[in-house]
């Protein structure tokens, strides 16, 4: 499942498993479905344009508003993330290169070249300089080795990289997300069975925050506030968790009962969206 809210905080866009997507208004609690995809599904809040795939692998730009749709390109992507004003976006898969496109000009940008495939996820920063690769392989025998990469894309080359191979920790496997303000990234990860986050200095790769060892084997959801004050997390045991940045604190925290599968937040910052297992969400408000 994945989540976001429009930028009024009333409607929620979502992608079920199914593959079906719906816009939701979160005061009259009614749905609408606006579409389906395959695999791929990004939301620019601030054009309201979204990206899905097909069984044809056509990868389309559809405007929410006016319901126009646009062919980008064709490939077997997987995963798709747009810049904050959705005029940039990047597209990956397990066993392709990245491609980063300018979306008004639908032309391709910049052809980067991951070190091992992107099988875990992309993020790309509020003003498209920077994507981040959530890189990874699974074998019975070595299990997960992952990495994660920060390229520049105008300089096509990788600005710095975290290896996951290095300290016996998997990277990036459910979510990997930049601050609404480009200068922070942040990732989920697991070492020995437990889970964590992390979030580093975008431009430096210096950590600023990390907590350790939860209970559940993944956290599968994770998003910032729109000033980047706090950072919300929901993991498999149903774990909704509010992290103060600036003094590592844990905020706020509520058990949803179900694994916590998509959270995002607000513009205003006094709601927080969580898609659960069953495909039901919760709309928490905070004070």
């Amino acid at each position: 499942m994945q989540l976001a809210f429009a930028a009024s905080g009333q409607e929620l866009i979502t992608r079920l498993q199914s593959g079906s997507i719906y816009q939701w208004s979160i005061a009259g609690e009614a749905r609408k479905k606006i579409g389906e995809t395959k695999d791929l599904f990004a939301f620019s809040e601030d054009s309201r344009m979204m990206i899905i795939n097909n069984e044809q692998q056509e990868v389309k730009l559809i405007d929410l508003d006016t319901g126009q749709e646009r062919l980008l390109t064709k490939g077997p992507f997987e995963h798709a993330a747009f810049s904050r004003h959705g005029d940039r976006v990047a597209l990956a898969g397990e066993a392709t290169n990245v491609e980063v496109w300018n979306v008004e000009e639908m032309r391709r940008l910049q052809v980067l070249t991951p070190g091992l495939p992107v099988r875990n996820g992309l993020a790309i920063s509020p003003h498209g300089r920077f994507v981040a690769l959530a890189e990874g392989t699974y074998s019975n025998a070595d299990g997960h080795q992952t990495r994660l990469e920060l390229w520049d894309v105008a300089q096509r080359r990788i600005h710095w990289e975290k290896d996951g191979r290095d300290h016996g920790m998997i990277y990036g496997m459910w979510r990997t997300q930049f601050s609404p303000d480009g200068l922070l990234l942040a990732t989920t990860l697991q070492q020995d069975k437990k889970s964590g986050l992390r979030v580093w200095n975008v431009e430096t790769g210096r950590e600023v925050f990390r907590t350790n060892n939860f209970e559940s084997y993944w956290v599968r959801a994770l998003a910032f506030s729109s000033d980047r004050r706090h950072l919300v997390s929901g993991d498999e045991l149903g774990n909704l968790r509010v992290w103060e940045m600036s003094s590592g604190e844990l905020v706020y925290e509520k058990n949803e009962e179900l694994v916590v599968q998509a959270v995002t937040v607000s513009e205003s910052g006094d709601r927080i969206a969580c898609g659960l297992w069953d495909s039901t969400i919760h709309v928490v408000e905070l004070q």
